[in-house]
This record gives structure tokens, C-alpha cells and sequence, in this order.
């Protein structure tokens, strides 16, 4: 699980040095993100009831593609506002990055996903990277479909479940 999350850390590092140092233009309104139909959908999370989940997982193996899930962010890209689990659920809104073209674009595309890990944190907000490194929950699921964009799953279903 630890080298799952050390991954996962290390993919957010990847897209900050990029947001922040780069300065990545989004296909956006002034400071936002763009609207997007993809959606992952996570149940049975009553154990992180509160708490703010957040994604960032390779949809290409070269990592060139990734999920990034975050209701938000500012300019920079340097602080990721998570989404809230309420009644033991979570709706995340879903975006994909192209580090090629460095772009964060609307995600609603049909895709099988090797590993997709939702991180859990009590804080709203994630500076990038340094409190990515400190989060400790995490549940992660294998091979995860995505149609249109939009997949579901319940904390029953995962892989690893570090969120008791």
C-alpha cells in the first residue's frame, strides 16, 4: 500500500512541477477549471465521513496522461481543493492532463484504468507537493472503467482500503 501511495505522491509532484513552475495553461475561465462531464463516484466511505478525497492516476503507461480528480484549484495549480465525502459518499469531478500538450482538459473518455487510488484527507486543500507526501488514507481499486467519463465504485470493491 505504502508504494501505492508513494506513487501516487510522486505522480502529484510530476503535475505541480509542471502547473507551478511551467505555468500550464488550462482550457479554462480566468483561474478555474474547465466544466467536465467525468465523474468518479465512490460509496461505503462512512469511515472518512467529512473528510475530502482527491485523484491523480496514469491513464497511459509512459504516464503522459493522467486523471487528475479535484473540484477545483487555483492559477498555479500549486493548491488542489478536494471533494467532500458526505452520507459515506463522494462525487469527484474528473479532468485529464497531457503533459505533451500541457493541458488540463475536460475527462469523457471510455478508458480501462489499471489503478485508480483515492486519497483522503481532513484538509479542503492540498499544496502541491508537500501535503500530498503527508496524507495517510487512501483506498485503490484495479482495472476501473470509465465510460463517457463517469465510473463508480464502493470501498467493498477496492483493492487496498486504507480508510479504517
Amino acid at each position: 500500500m505504502k508504494s501505492k501511495l508513494f506513487y501516487l505522491v510522486m505522480a502529484g509532484i510530476v503535475l505541480a512541477g509542471c502547473l507551478v513552475f511551467a505555468g500550464c495553461p488550462m482550457e479554462a475561465e480566468e483561474g478555474g477549471l474547465p466544466s467536465t462531464k467525468g465523474k468518479f463516484t465512490l460509496t461505503g466511505a462512512d469511515t472518512a465521513e467529512g473528510k475530502y478525497a482527491f485523484i491523480i492516476a496514469n491513464l497511459t503507461s509512459d504516464g503522459t496522461e493522467k486523471i487528475l480528480g479535484i473540484t477545483d484549484s487555483n492559477k498555479d495549480g500549486s493548491l488542489l481543493k478536494g471533494a467532500q465525502i458526505k452520507n459515506a459518499a463522494v462525487n469527484i469531478p474528473l479532468y485529464m492532463y497531457n503533459s505533451s500538450s500541457q493541458q488540463v482538459t475536460s475527462y469523457s473518455r471510455d478508458d480501462t484504468v489499471n489503478s485508480i487510488t483515492i486519497v483522503v484527507s481532513n484538509k479542503k486543500e492540498l499544496k502541491q507537493p508537500e501535503e500530498f507526501e503527508t496524507v495517510d488514507k487512501s483506498v485503490t481499486f484495479s482495472n476501473v472503467t470509465f465510460s463517457d467519463g463517469k465510473a463508480a465504485k464502493d470501498v467493498a470493491e477496492a483493492y487496498t482500503n486504507n480508510l479504517k
